[in-house]
């Protein structure tokens, strides 16, 4: 008698823990995948709408504001209280670039508290300094309605003139400690204020000579290990929830895919070799350095297969209202061909099911 009470508890528990995953359809789970850019700034206008029947059917995980979504506090406030509210069997990443510097959406001039580039940080503010810098821009995140921040720089300015990283200040330092040291800084700010950091742009974007929006990025005769040392750290640190996977090549790491489309940087160097256990997000798959080379339909599979669980779209060139739909159903073709299985897609859904309950 005590065995089968023993038995029926644990299937108790077991139905209980893993109910999650039975009560969302396979539609769902390649939905929390996909992050998206959208047009519109108010709740009235049909984009705006449209991106809420999507939320609705459970064919989003997430969507990314630019600076032509927001026009004031209040107005970003508004759409996404109104977006939030979308019912929906999961909350929605929502997500916007704050670096501060060169790359911040939420502008002085839109009523927002200006922040300063890493560059400047890291030269010209003490770690007290710092922590109150983050603290304040993570709250405004928070109080505006934003739970994720990819701003977490832990790319190294190895080559100052780098058109993506070193010549806009978007590096801490070259200095590995340095960079490891402010983003650990913004990322404990931000946890505080239950906003995620997404840690960028893994394998290090600080050697690049060309930039990944226009033309593929190889940077094989430039890229050294030590670019890995910040991501490195920060995940024994244990403040990695999230990396973003870089469009950038290393022909002696992966000679036929840059890092946000390969299997050997994502699979096995971060998550097998630094034992990286967070979220993958790849890095906007419109780029032209995957455009170019993958189009539409093959960089989702392929991204996929590499290891990213969360795929952005920044949706902002040839903007597409039914981007959401075309994705389920290439995912959906690829898993009935075996290019993709439902095994991964569970697993990048378990990751960021996991993610969103610590967080939001």
């Amino acid at each position: 008698m005590k065995i089968k009470s023993i038995l029926l508890c644990f299937f108790l528990w077991a139905v209980i823990l893993f109910q999650p995953s039975f009560s969302i359809t396979l539609n769902q789970k390649i939905g929390q995948l996909l992050m998206v850019g959208f047009i519109g700034q108010y709740p009235s206008e049909p984009s705006i709408q449209l991106l809420q029947t999507h939320i609705l059917k459970g064919e989003l995980g997430g969507v990314l504001l630019f600076k032509h979504n927001i026009v004031s506090k209040q107005q970003t406030t508004d759409l996404l209280t109104a977006l939030k509210n979308t019912p929906s069997d999961l909350p929605l990443f929502i997500a916007v670039d704050q670096e501060g510097g060169y790359v911040q959406r939420l502008t002085e001039q839109k009523g927002f508290t200006k922040a300063p580039s890493p560059r400047i940080v890291a030269t010209s503010y003490s770690d007290e300094e710092t922590t109150h810098l983050y603290d304040t821009m993570a709250e405004e995140l928070a109080e505006t309605g934003f739970n994720l921040n990819l701003g977490a720089m832990a790319d190294l300015n190895l080559y100052p003139k780098s058109p993506v990283i070193g010549k806009l200040n978007r590096s801490y330092s070259a200095n590995p400690y340095v960079a490891r040291k402010n983003a650990g800084l913004m990322i404990d700010a931000h946890r505080i204020h239950k906003v995620i950091c997404a840690i960028k742009h893994y394998p290090g974007y600080g050697s690049a000579r060309i930039d990944p929006h226009t033309d593929a990025l190889d940077s094989s005769l430039f890229w050294s290990v030590i670019e890995l040392l910040p991501f490195r750290w920060l995940i024994k640190d244990k403040r990695a929830d999230m990396i973003m996977s870089a469009h950038i090549m290393i022909d002696h790491i992966d000679r036929r895919h840059p890092a946000s489309m390969s299997v050997i940087h994502l699979r096995q160097n971060l998550r097998g070799k630094e034992h990286f256990k967070g979220v993958v997000i790849s890095d906007d798959l419109m780029m032209g350095a995957i455009q170019k080379t993958y189009g539409f339909k093959e960089s989702i599979i392929r991204a996929i297969q590499a290891g990213n669980d969360v795929l952005i779209y920044g949706n902002t060139h040839k903007r597409s209202g039914d981007l959401p739909q075309r994705f389920q159903a290439i995912v959906r073709e690829a898993i009935k061909q075996g290019r993709l299985s439902e095994t991964q897609i569970e697993t990048a859904y378990r990751r960021i099911l996991k993610l969103k309950k610590a967080y939001l």
